[in-house]
């Protein structure tokens, strides 16, 4: 028998990046940041969502999804875009700085890194105005006019992004009050709110993109009369149910439940898929009886379909048994299956997902998937099958940890044949997706795991509280599937 081992694990980091932490321990005020330089491409979302944040744990999660939104090349360890900026930002120090004030945060550094370096400038000396022209109070003699020029020979990009052929920007310098002010404020601040927008390139981290249509179905079903024993017979002795409690993009949670038949010839017509849900005092809570397709945005490793169904209920544990027959025959069912379901809590409750596994981490954001674990799509393995020349991905997302920094995750590893617990060791680390949102992920390679049925348990702990999410899957050889 091949031994069991286990290469080190990698917390999954949004398409497996590293992100950048930036101001951790040097002594910087998070709650200040948003008045830095660092901060000029702040959305007014962004803006509006920085003022909900109250810890600097939270703050620091924050910057750090802020510059990966804007790294155009997920994946690598350059985030291009913040060594564009803070190169501008040192430019801006040392050409514009006033007195003790920064050059980044005068007005001149606020358009040098927002906008970049302009095609050209032109400075002229203001006309001396005459004795008797009371609009001019304060005018020293002293002031010039910087004009900054953008064209599209030389700063083509940054004007496709803000749509305009060209582009001045005006000033009016006082070398005696030792400022410089922007001439035409309301024009620069439309254009760079739209340059904050359009920095935005991370599909993954911004975007509420859509998942795989499953089923929204409705939970007050009638069941026919024909099918009600079938159902009772899965749930005394049907096959495992498979079913995933997960939050969607708008922070509702909802229940996955599916199952795999092999595939069908075309000739053989829809199904009917019946399903009742029942919660932990046995009360029916939802029925779903409808002609179903094979659902997409799952993977399997056999020649098989799957057929899916997802229903919106609330937080708490469930039973349900879910039957598949023939649009034309209802005595004897495709498939009959019985499981147990989690719902998360929502709002803002401390909850977990269920544990889902996957093959493999989406390198496109496009990708269709059959859910998205915090806005990163995942393909479940419907089959729950893999090859010992894959790896297992097993996911989850937390919301609303007390302290995100502190939530503890362990792994164990049992399989049936050998029913020795090992334990899996894991770095510790959560990816922050939003506001209270978090997701952790890790990849276990099979290439050393014995062929065999196996359970993982996962334990999340924050604080006093812990839950525990539990998955059984299968290891077969390259040619068994």
């Amino acid at each position: 028998m091949r031994p069991l081992c286990f290469r080190v694990l990698i917390p999954l980091l949004v398409f497996a990046i590293a992100l950048p932490s930036f101001a951790q321990g040097d002594g910087t005020d998070l709650s200040k940041w948003n008045d830095t330089p660092e901060a000029y491409f702040l959305t007014e979302t962004e803006r509006n969502e920085w003022w909900t944040l109250k810890r600097d744990e939270e703050r620091q999660q924050f910057i750090d999804r802020y510059w990966a939104r804007r790294d155009p090349t997920a994946g690598t360890d350059v985030n291009e875009f913040r060594d564009a900026i803070l190169k501008r930002i040192e430019a801006a120090d040392e050409k514009f700085k006033v007195n003790e004030l920064r050059g980044s945060l005068t007005e001149r550094g606020f358009v040098y890194v927002v906008f970049g370096a302009p095609s050209r400038m032109k400075d002229e000396r203001v006309a001396s105005p005459r004795a008797d022209d009371l609009s001019t109070r304060g005018f020293n003699g002293n002031e010039t006019n910087s004009t900054w020029y953008y064209d599209k020979a030389r700063t083509p990009r940054m004007l496709e992004m803000i749509n305009r052929p060209s582009l001045e920007v005006e000033f009016l310098i006082d070398p005696n009050k030792r400022v410089d002010q922007l001439e035409n404020p309301g024009l620069i601040k439309k254009l760079h709110e739209d340059l904050a927008q359009r920095s935005i390139v991370s599909n993954v981290l911004n975007v509420t993109r859509p998942v795989a249509m499953i089923i929204d179905t409705t939970t007050s079903a009638v069941i026919p009369a024909d099918i009600e024993p079938q159902l009772e017979a899965a749930h005394a002795s049907g096959e495992p149910l498979r079913s995933a409690g997960v939050w969607r993009n708008d922070g509702d949670p909802i229940a996955l439940l599916w199952v795999t038949v092999p595939k069908r010839s075309a000739s053989q017509g829809p199904l009917l898929l019946f399903a009742r849900v029942r919660n932990s005092e046995q009360r029916v809570v939802a029925q779903v009886a409808r002609e179903v397709s094979p659902a997409e945005g799952f993977s399997t490793i056999g020649d098989t379909s799957v057929y899916a169904a997802q229903l919106q209920l609330p937080a708490g544990s469930y039973e349900a048994d879910l039957v598949l027959v023939e649009q034309n025959d209802n005595s004897a069912p495709v498939v009959k299956s019985s499981g147990k379901i989690t719902v998360p809590a929502s709002g803002s409750e401390f909850g977990v997902s269920s544990l889902l596994l996957t093959h493999e981490i989406a390198t496109e954001p496009s990708m269709l998937s059959a859910v998205d674990l915090g806005r990163t799509p995942l393909r479940p393995r419907a089959d729950a099958t893999f090859s010992t020349q894959e790896s297992v991905w097993y996911l989850f997302e937390i919301a609303n940890p007390s302290d995100a920094a502190k939530v503890a995750v362990s792994a164990r590893l049992r399989g049936r044949s050998d029913p020795t617990m090992r334990t899996i060791e894991l770095p510790q680390g959560l990816t922050p997706m939003s506001a209270g949102r978090y997701i952790g992920g890790y990849e276990l390679p099979l290439k050393s795991v014995i062929p065999g049925e196996y359970t993982l348990y996962v334990t999340i702990q924050d604080g006093g509280r812990h839950e525990v999410r539990r998955a059984d899957f299968r290891v077969v050889e390259p040619s068994i599937q």
